[in-house]
């Protein structure tokens, strides 16, 4: 895997900025989120569709 010499690693606390950059230099290489799952079970795409849109209160 590249290594980005402008991307530091973390092992300590970090800002939302230092998160987002890392999320963004995961999607660089390729990687992708996991599928939501509930006790083995994984979620459909179109009910977590559904479920996003609805509000929270």
């Amino acid at each position: 895997m590249p290594v980005n010499s402008n991307f530091d690693g973390a092992l300590s606390p970090v800002t939302r900025e230092d998160t987002v950059a890392h999320y963004q230099h995961l999607a660089k290489l390729g990687f992708t989120p996991a599928k939501l799952q509930m006790a083995g079970f994984f979620l459909p795409e179109d009910k977590i569709q559904s479920f996003k849109g609805k509000s929270a209160v």
